[in-house]
């Protein structure tokens, strides 16, 4: 079998630079040398590239890295994460009414907590129909009347921010309305502030 030499394989990629050193080879993904923008050509060449580095004995050990300043696209990131929950959730609410997914359902009603999130969820909404077998999105930017919110404390983190005070607060939580949730719901990089036993304390977004 014909072992592949790096020299050769290496110049038939468009996005992606090679380096060696001491059997260290160090792969950098690019887009014209600086930061990568991320389609179908550059996730269609990391496939072939592993293939001819597995396929070579001179690599040991590999570093695999971007170029420019950015690597990890967060707001990719993000979209997959909505994509993520949401389809758990649709797949819980069929299997909680019996509703199996190979029977497909007309809607998802989706509320709106702010535009950033509305366009987010709309760049993978095809990706999460094909998933859970529904036909089309509703979005909802007033849910008042439709859906009925309810808030929970978060435990973990509130136990190291209250300590004792922390069940008098997920009581105060509890009685939130759709007024509190919405104001957390739209303002999530902000401190909510409460007020429990005479002290003031400032909760994250990730608190409830």
């Amino acid at each position: 079998m014909q072992v592949p030499q790096l020299d050769e394989y290496a110049a038939k990629y468009d996005h992606i630079n090679f380096k060696r050193e001491d059997g260290i080879l160090e792969l950098s993904m690019h887009t014209n040398g600086s930061d990568l923008e991320w389609g179908f050509a550059p996730h269609q060449e990391l496939g072939y590239c592993f293939a001819d580095v597995a396929a070579d004995p001179e690599n040991k050990v590999i570093i695999f890295t971007g170029s420019g300043e950015t690597f990890i696209d967060k707001d990719l990131e993000q979209r997959m994460n909505y994509a993520q929950r949401i389809s758990s959730l649709v797949l819980s609410l069929r299997k909680k009414e019996s509703l199996r997914v190979r029977q497909p359902l007309n809607k998802i009603l989706i509320p709106i907590l702010d535009k950033k999130f509305e366009e987010q969820v709309k760049a993978v909404e095809d990706l999460i129909l094909a998933e859970v077998n529904v036909k089309s999105f509703e979005y909802l930017t007033d849910a008042s009347g439709v859906i009925k919110k309810k808030i929970k404390p978060n435990f973990k983190t509130l136990g190291k921010k209250l300590g004792k005070n922390m069940k008098a607060a997920a009581r105060l939580i509890s009685t939130f309305g759709e007024a509190e949730i919405n104001a957390i719901e739209k303002s999530p990089a902000s401190p909510y502030n409460i007020e429990v036993a005479g002290e003031t304390y400032a909760l994250d977004y990730e608190d409830f």
